[in-house]
C-alpha cells in the first residue's frame, strides 16, 4: 500500500493548464488516492530518497533515454494527473505510471524492469491487468536497445513513439564542421542583436525563472501548442536545491539585467548526460540557438548528451537538426496482444452522433449532411474549382475517414463554397472544427463557418484542421495562428517513369490489377502489417483507409480509385490504391506491403502511376523506419508540400512584435515609431489598426494603408486602366492596354492571339491577385479570365525586363528594390529540397510569402528538387519575380540609376497625386535610360507594402519606414 506519509508536498503555486488539468500546485499537490487497494500493495510513490536505488538499477540496464533521467521522473510526479510508482519484482526495479482519469484510473508500466527480466515483466502485467480490469495496459517507453527483447516475448505489439536526439558535446567547441552553418548564422544573429550573459542558476533566481516559465507557457497556449515541459520545469526549479550539482545543474541567461532563458541538466548514467529543460523567451532573436549551444558546451564531462524529442513540432525539429545530432533514436511503446486480434473496422453512424449531442449543439448541426458516396460529384467539382492538390482532398479519403468510429465529417453548401466540418470526441466531450477552409475559398464564407464552430464549442478556440500551403497566407492574414503539422511528398511523372526504366526486379515479382477475388489475401496482408510493422502516429488511420479501399473501391465513380496487387512467386504480398485528385495531381492513397517486402513500396507506386497521365503524384509523409532510404535513394521527391493547422484565438492578445498584430506592415510601422519615440495607440480589436502621434500630428495605419494618401487619389490609382491613361497623357512610358468584359471571350482570345506576349489582370485590385503573365494557350487564357471575378478584364502588353519597386515619399526616393525570382545558393552538400526548406523556415517565421517552386521551370533546366547545387551556384526556382511566389528583393544603390529614370519616377508620383507611392517599374537595366531600352511603369501602388524594405536580404532594417515617419512628422500643419 502507498502510505499516507508519502504524500508529495511542494511550495509551488499558480494555476496550471496542461492537457485539461486545472488543478493548482499548492502546498499539497495531490492527496493519497482513495482507490488504492491491494492491487498496488508493495508500490510507493517516487521520492528523492529513491535516487540511489534507482540509479543503481539503471546502471545494470541498457536503457539510456532522456526519460530515464531521475529528476525527470521525480518532476513528473508533481503533475496532478499522474503518479510515478516504484516496486520490485524478481530483483528488478519496476517503474509504473498511474494516470488519474475522471472516470477511471489506469496503470501502465513506464519502462521495462531494470535490469530487464521476463519473469518480472510478466508479474508487472499481472498487477496492471488486475488493476485496470482488462488487458489495456502498456509499456509507455522502450529504448531501442530493448525493442527486440520486448517484441520477441510474443506478448506485445510495438509502436514507435517519440524520438530523442543524441549530441556529442565536444563538437560544439569550435563549430568547424560545415554542417553547423545554420547554427553559426543563428549565433551571430543572436549576438548581433543583443548582449547575452550566462551564469549558473542559484536559489535567488527561482522567482524570476518561474515568472519566465509562466510567460513561456502562455505563449505556447496562445499558439495551441501543448506545453508538455511546464510541470517538469516548475518542479525542477522547486526541487533544485535538493540535488547535487552532478545530478542537476542549471544556467540562467541574462539580457540587460533580465533573465530571459534558463536550462537544466545533469548525469543520466555513467558518461551519458541529459539535457533536461530549456526555456527561453521567444521575444529575443535566435535566443533558443544560443542557449542550446552554450548549455551543450557546458557539459564537456559527458561523452554524449541525450535530448528529448520534438512532440511533432516542425520548428523544434528544425532547430534540433541544425544542432547536428550524432544520431536520432526512436523510443517505442508497446501494448499487450489480445487473445484474438480483431481486425474489424468500426463504422459509426454520423446521424446518431448528432442525436446524442445536447440541444444547443444539435441546433448548430441542423442542416448539415454527413458525407455519402453520392456526394462525390459535387465534391470533385468544387475541389477542381479550388485547385486543391493535397491527398487529404481526395474524396475517397474524406468518405473513408468519415466512416471511422468517433469521427464524423459533415458538409453544407454556402454561397457557392463547400464548408466541411469535423466532429470528434475528446475526453471533455464533442468538439467541432472546420476541416478545410471553404472551397473555393471565400473569407465571408469562412467567417460564417467559424462562427458556427465557435457556437458549437461554446465560445472556445476554433480550429481549421487542415490548411494547404496555398491557403496558408490568406488564412494567416485573417488573424489565425498557423502551425505546421504534416508534409506530403510530390513526385513527378518523369522521375517515376525513369525509375521504372532503370530499376530491375526479380522475375518472381510482378503486379496485376486488383480484383474482388484478391480481397481476402489483401486483408490478410493488411492485418499482418498492422501487427508487425512499427509505425508512428497515423498507423490506425492507414489501416482503416486500406481496409476501406479493399472493400469499397468499386462504390466510387468509375476509375476514381485504381488498385494493383504485388505478387511474389504468384502470392499477393502487397497492394496499392491511387486516384486522381484533379487533372494535375494523383494521390498515392494507400500502399501496403508485407514487412519483408517493404523496399518494394516505391516500385508499387511507380507501377500504378502508369495508369494516369497527371504530372504530379502526392504521397503522405512517411513514418516507417526505412523512409529515408525509400525517399532519398530510390526516387527523390521533386518537392514537399506542407500542411498546416489554423487556430482562431478568442479574447487574447499576442505579446511579441512579430505577432502583436495580424498584419506585418502595421507591426513594422509600430516598431519604427516606437524606436523614434512617437506615441503609438493600438486599436483592439481589430489589432491591425494603429494611430501614431508626435503630439501635433497623427498618422493612421491600417494594414498597408495610411492616412498619408487621400481617398480620391487612392481610388484613382486603384483603377489600373485609369491610372495608366493619366500617366500616358504625361508622356510616361506604360504598356499598351485594353479592357474587356469577362463575357467577351471571343474578342479576348482574338486580342491575346494578335498581341502576344500579354498580361491579363483585373482592372481594379492589389497584391497581384488575378494576374496571369504570358498565357501560352487558350486554356490558360480562359483560366485567367475565370479567375477575375466581378471585375473588368485588362489585357496589356508584356514588358520584358526585371521588376523594380521604387518607394517614394514627398518628391524623394526613399528606397529601390530589385526583385529576383525565388532562388537558393548551393553549398555543395544540400539538395534544392533542403535549401528551400531553410529559406522557407525564415519566411514562415516572419509571416512572409513562401517560395513556390515551379516544377516545369526546373524541368526545363534539367533538374529537380533532389539536385545538389555546387557551392556558390545560384538556382532560380520560378519563372516569376513576384513576391507572392517567394521572389526576393535586393537593394539598389541610387547612384547606379540613370538620371532620366530618377526624374521619371518622381514625375509619376507627382502626376498621380501620391505623397507616398510604390512604383513597379520593368526594365532590363536601371543604369540605362527608359528611353533607350523599352522600359515602362507597370503599376502604381497607393498603399505600398513596407515589409520588403525591412526584410530585404534578411537584414531587417527599418531605415525606409523611419524615413516615411520622419518625413511625415517633420512637416508642420499650416
Amino acid at each position: 500500500m502507498i502510505e499516507n506519509d508519502s504524500v508529495k508536498t511542494s511550495a509551488a503555486s499558480g494555476t496550471v493548464g496542461m492537457g485539461g488539468d486545472n488543478e493548482t500546485m499548492a502546498s499539497a499537490t495531490k492527496s493519497t488516492p482513495e482507490f488504492l487497494h491491494n492491487d498496488l500493495e508493495g508500490l510507493k510513490e517516487i521520492t528523492l530518497s529513491d535516487k540511489d536505488r534507482y540509479k543503481e538499477a539503471l546502471t545494470m540496464s541498457p536503457q539510456r533515454t532522456w526519460l530515464n533521467y531521475f529528476p525527470f521522473l521525480l518532476s513528473s510526479n508533481f503533475n496532478p494527473s499522474r503518479s510515478i510508482l516504484l516496486g520490485e519484482e524478481c530483483g528488478s526495479l519496476c517503474v509504473y505510471l498511474l494516470r488519474h482519469w475522471p472516470r477511471k484510473n489506469r496503470l501502465n508500466l513506464y519502462f521495462p524492469p531494470m535490469p530487464m527480466n521476463q519473469e518480472a515483466l510478466g508479474r508487472c502485467f499481472e498487477r496492471i491487468n488486475a488493476f485496470n480490469g482488462d488487458h489495456s495496459g502498456r509499456i509507455w517507453w522502450i529504448s531501442g536497445e530493448l525493442k527486440d527483447t520486448i517484441k520477441q516475448s510474443g506478448d506485445f505489439i510495438l509502436q514507435s513513439g517519440d524520438e530523442e536526439f543524441i549530441y556529442q558535446p565536444d563538437m560544439f567547441q569550435n563549430l568547424n564542421n560545415s554542417k553547423f552553418r545554420i547554427l553559426k548564422y543563428q549565433l551571430r544573429r543572436a549576438e548581433r542583436k543583443q548582449q547575452i550573459d550566462a551564469r549558473l542558476f542559484t536559489e535567488q533566481d527561482k522567482n524570476e525563472c518561474l515568472e519566465l516559465l509562466e510567460k513561456w507557457y502562455q505563449a505556447k497556449t496562445d499558439k495551441n501548442i501543448k506545453a508538455l515541459n511546464y510541470f517538469y520545469a516548475r518542479a525542477c526549479i522547486e526541487l533544485f536545491e535538493q540535488f547535487s550539482p552532478n545530478d542537476l545543474h542549471g544556467y540562467v541567461y541574462i539580457i540587460e539585467g533580465k533573465i530571459v532563458a534558463f536550462a537544466f541538466g545533469g548525469q543520466l548514467a555513467g558518461e551519458t548526460g541529459s539535457s533536461f529543460i530549456r526555456i527561453s523567451d521567444h521575444d529575443y532573436i535566435s535566443l533558443g540557438y544560443f542557449v542550446c549551444h552554450h548549455f551543450f558546451k557546458s557539459m564537456q564531462q559527458y561523452t554524449t548528451i541525450n535530448d528529448g524529442g520534438t512532440t511533432g513540432l516542425s520548428g523544434l525539429k528544425f532547430i534540433k537538426n541544425n544542432l547536428i545530432p550524432i544520431r536520432i533514436e526512436t523510443i517505442y511503446r508497446a501494448r499487450q496482444k489480445k487473445s484474438h486480434e480483431n481486425i474489424a473496422w468500426a463504422n459509426s453512424n454520423p446521424q446518431t452522433e448528432i442525436e446524442d449531442t445536447d440541444t444547443s449543439k444539435r441546433e448548430v448541426l441542423r442542416g448539415l449532411k454527413p458525407i455519402a458516396i453520392e456526394d462525390q460529384e459535387i465534391f470533385n467539382q468544387h475541389i477542381n474549382q479550388a485547385k486543391k492538390k493535397s491527398w487529404l482532398s481526395f474524396f475517397p479519403f474524406l468518405h473513408s475517414f468519415s466512416q471511422r468510429a468517433q469521427t464524423s465529417l459533415y458538409w453544407e453548401l454556402y454561397r457557392g463554397s463547400i464548408c466541411l466540418y469535423y466532429l470528434f470526441e475528446q475526453p471533455s466531450g464533442k468538439r467541432l472544427s472546420l476541416y478545410f477552409p471553404p472551397f473555393p475559398f471565400r473569407s465571408k464564407t469562412l467567417a460564417y463557418a467559424m462562427e458556427k464552430v465557435t457556437h458549437f464549442n461554446q465560445g472556445g478556440d476554433s480550429n481549421i484542421t487542415w490548411v494547404e500551403e496555398e491557403d496558408m497566407q490568406d488564412i494567416s492574414r485573417l488573424g489565425y495562428n498557423i502551425i505546421n503539422i504534416e508534409n506530403e511528398y510530390i513526385y513527378t511523372k518523369t522521375d517515376l517513369d525513369n525509375f521504372l526504366q532503370t530499376c530491375t526486379v526479380q522475375d518472381n515479382i510482378a503486379t496485376s490489377p486488383y480484383t474482388h477475388e484478391d480481397e481476402a489475401a489483401c486483408l490478410n496482408i493488411l492485418g499482418k502489417w498492422k501487427a508487425d510493422e512499427p509505425k508512428k502516429v497515423g498507423k490506425n488511420l492507414t489501416y482503416h483507409l486500406g481496409r476501406s479501399c479493399i472493400q469499397n473501391a468499386s462504390q466510387y465513380i468509375d476509375s476514381t480509385i485504381i488498385g494493383e496487387v504485388l505478387r511474389v512467386d504468384g502470392d499477393i504480398q502487397g497492394f496499392c490504391f491511387a486516384g486522381a485528385i484533379d487533372t494535375d495531381y494523383v494521390s498515392f492513397f494507400v500502399t501496403i506491403t508485407a514487412p519483408q517486402y517493404n523496399k518494394l513500396k516505391i516500385y508499387q507506386q511507380a507501377r500504378i502511376s502508369r495508369n494516369f497521365s497527371a504530372s504530379f503524384y502526392n504521397n503522405p509523409e512517411e513514418t516507417t523506419e526505412d523512409s529515408a532510404t525509400y525517399l532519398n535513394e530510390m526516387v527523390k521527391p521533386a518537392a514537399m508540400h506542407q500542411m498546416f493547422r489554423a487556430r482562431k484565438v478568442h479574447n487574447k492578445t499576442r505579446g511579441t512584435f512579430k505577432r502583436e498584430l495580424r498584419d506585418i506592415n502595421t507591426a513594422l510601422f509600430i516598431k519604427a515609431a516606437r524606436e523614434l519615440n512617437f506615441k503609438v495607440d493600438i486599436v483592439k480589436p481589430p489589432y491591425n489598426y494603429c494611430v501614431i502621434s508626435d503630439g501635433d500630428k497623427t498618422l493612421h495605419v491600417y494594414h498597408n494603408a495610411t492616412s498619408i494618401t487621400d481617398v480620391v487619389t487612392r481610388k484613382v490609382t486603384h483603377n489600373k486602366y485609369l491610372s495608366q491613361n493619366i500617366l500616358r497623357s504625361h508622356g510616361i512610358p506604360v504598356p499598351a492596354a485594353k479592357i474587356f468584359s469577362p463575357e467577351d471571350i471571343d474578342n479576348i482570345l482574338d486580342h491575346v492571339e494578335k498581341h502576344r506576349p500579354v498580361v491579363i489582370k483585373p482592372v481594379t485590385g492589389s497584391r497581384s491577385r488575378g494576374v496571369t503573365v504570358d498565357p501560352q494557350n487558350t486554356e490558360e487564357v480562359l483560366q485567367a479570365v475565370a479567375s477575375i471575378q466581378n471585375n473588368k478584364v485588362m489585357i496589356e502588353q508584356l514588358i520584358h525586363g526585371d521588376c523594380y519597386r521604387i518607394l517614394i515619399y514627398k518628391n524623394k526616393i526613399i528606397d529601390v528594390l530589385h526583385w529576383f525570382p525565388p532562388y537558393v545558393i548551393g553549398n555543395g552538400l544540400d539538395s534544392l529540397f533542403n535549401l528551400v526548406e531553410v529559406k522557407n523556415g525564415y519566411y514562415r517565421q516572419n509571416n512572409m510569402y513562401l517560395i513556390q517552386v515551379d516544377f516545369d521551370y526546373l524541368g526545363r533546366q534539367g533538374i529537380n528538387m533532389g539536385f545538389v547545387p555546387q557551392k556558390g551556384q545560384k538556382i532560380y526556382l520560378h519563372h516569376s519575380q513576384e513576391h507572392y511566389v517567394g521572389g526576393e528583393p535586393v537593394r539598389v544603390d541610387l547612384q547606379s540609376i540613370h538620371p532620366d529614370n530618377i526624374k521619371m519616377f518622381l514625375k509619376v508620383a507627382q502626376v498621380s497625386g501620391l505623397a507616398l507611392a510604390g512604383l513597379d517599374f520593368i526594365s532590363k537595366d536601371l543604369s540605362i535610360s527608359y528611353n533607350e531600352n523599352g522600359a515602362g511603369i507597370n503599376e502604381i501602388n497607393s498603399n505600398p507594402e513596407v515589409w520588403p524594405h525591412y526584410f530585404c536580404e534578411q537584414k531587417e532594417e527599418l531605415t525606409a519606414i523611419k524615413a516615411i515617419l520622419e518625413g511625415f512628422f517633420s512637416e508642420r500643419n499650416n
